[in-house]
């Protein structure tokens, strides 16, 4: 039985209170077995006239390991103040059946049929500062994390399931540069 493989990706947004964020980072890996929730911080930023605005962002991803009954945080301290976590990325099987994929946010190219998943998430943390987001790689439990690179906004970026490759593209005068790392 063939199966198509679809990445799965999960923007970080606005939580209405410290740590809890319904609808922010909550996801099952692809077997069921684990579980994603983001941890999230309430920030308040000062705006034009005084007034504040109150804001959350993801400091961290908890790793919900449900075969065993563990739990982790991906991160070993929390991020600083200028990143979060916008999302994370991961393979997940679809039925056979299904004609017609969309690979959102056109990180995902030249789609593989009938492989198995990758045991790998993809951690994206945006840095406010410097804008750029960085890629994070670990095993679907957390552990293992590295960074992989940093891409800025403008550059992009894509996973080639075919060859295994995460490919950055920057663009420079009249043609394009890649840089490419193993997924």
């Amino acid at each position: 039985m063939k199966t198509t493989i679809v990445f799965a990706i999960l923007f970080a947004s606005l939580s209405l209170s410290a740590g809890y964020s319904p609808t922010g980072i909550s996801e099952y890996f692809s077997d069921g077995k684990v579980y994603y929730r983001g941890i999230y911080e309430d920030q308040e930023e000062r705006r034009l006239l005084s007034s504040k605005m109150s804001s959350s962002r993801c400091v961290n991803l908890q790793v919900f390991d449900l075969d065993v009954g563990k739990t982790s945080k991906v991160f070993e301290k929390d991020l600083r103040k200028n990143r979060s976590i916008t999302g994370i990325v991961f393979e997940r099987p679809l039925s056979p059946s299904s004609q017609n994929l969309y690979f959102g946010g056109g990180h995902f190219q030249n789609q593989k049929v009938g492989s198995n998943v990758k045991d790998r998430i993809i951690i994206i943390v945006y840095d406010s500062e410097k804008e750029t987001s960085s890629l994070w790689s670990a095993n679907r439990l957390g552990k293992e994390l590295k960074e992989i690179t940093q891409v800025t906004k403008f550059e992009d970026w894509h996973i080639d399931l075919t060859n295994q490759k995460i490919r950055v593209f920057s663009k420079r005068s009249d043609s394009y540069q890649m840089r490419e790392y193993p997924w």
